[in-house]
């Protein structure tokens, strides 16, 4: 009879070495054994590389106990990371039920949105109708890159590629008696790789006309160039002239000389009303008149003289 304690020891190395299917197989072993062995549910979602199994696994180990906080922590952890799209959720479900075609299409949807989205990447890779390698090692490819730690990924990777024995993808038998089961509706997965008989039709491929190789810019022909200009079909604006400060006209010298005799007229009106105000004052109108006459009279005859120049 197989020892626990050991064959945790042995697959926490398997672990620590990076096998961790030859570890989820001992472990599985553990939990056939004695499902609530809760250092076995927790050592098991470390070996894994699918965090819905991950999460259902530290559920299992935290209904045995709750106080579990190693479990907890990780837990908190895994819920604490961008939540997978709920359309790859639906995926999953849709594979499950049969309907392959419209998985691959909600998964490479995501795709086009996200190049970045592994999970939706590891979606795409089980919908690939079976005997398809070119489109499942493209797409395993992608989970790869960016998930380096997707060991699963990188397993079926190298087996599609000639590099590894096939090996069958069975996960942990999970058909306890209903009566000895106190995990239900919990479970993990019956089958480690449930997508992997499935995919998609010759004839209904939404993938055919797809390239999904890792240098692929779906937006190639939308992007602009760095130095594109969007606006080089306007027409430029035309740079503005610099202002040119006009002068007023120069008047006719006829209307010069008409404006200077009438101020010398008004000036003298003027003059003339001063020397009368003058004359009242000292009391000798006569001669002030006299003089403010004569001062005017010189004046038009200056000014007579000047129109005539």
């Amino acid at each position: 009879m197989n020892n626990p304690a050991e064959q945790m020891k042995q697959a926490i190395q398997l672990i620590k070495s990076g096998d961790k299917r030859a570890a989820t197989a001992i472990i599985a072993d553990v939990l056939q054994a004695d499902k609530t062995n809760v250092d076995a549910w927790f050592l098991l979602a470390n070996a894994l590389d699918d965090r819905a199994k991950q999460v259902k696994a530290l559920e299992n180990a935290l209904k045995l106990n709750p106080d579990y906080e190693r479990a907890r922590r990780l837990l908190d952890t895994l819920q604490a990371e961008p939540a997978i799209d709920p359309r790859l959720t639906q995926a999953v479900a849709m594979i499950e039920e049969g309907r392959e075609r419209e998985a691959g299409k909600v998964a490479l949807a995501v795709i086009k949105e996200n190049r970045k989205n592994a999970d939706a990447w590891w979606v795409l890779a089980n919908a690939v109708k079976a005997g398809d390698d070119e489109r499942r090692i493209k797409a395993l490819e992608q989970v790869v890159h960016l998930r380096p730690d997707h060991q699963e990924a990188q397993e079926w990777l190298e087996e599609l590629r000639g590099l590894r024995a096939p090996a069958s993808h069975d996960f942990i038998d999970e058909n306890f008696d209903d009566d000895d089961d106190p995990f239900g509706d919990v479970g993990l997965y019956d089958d480690d790789d449930p997508f992997g008989d499935v995919g998609l039709y010759d004839d209904d491929d939404p993938f055919a006309s797809v390239d999904l190789s890792d240098d692929e810019d779906p937006f190639a022909d939308v992007d602009l160039a760095d130095d594109e200009d969007p606006f080089a079909d306007e027409a430029a604006d035309e740079p503005a002239e610099p202002a040119v400060r006009k002068s007023a006209p120069a008047q006719p010298p006829a209307l010069s000389r008409m404006f200077h005799i009438v101020s010398f007229v008004i000036v003298f009106w003027l003059a003339l009303g001063a020397y009368y105000l003058l004359a009242q004052v000292i009391g000798d109108p006569g001669n002030a008149l006299d003089s403010a006459l004569g001062d005017i009279v010189a004046g038009l005859e200056d000014a007579a003289l000047g129109f005539g120049d």
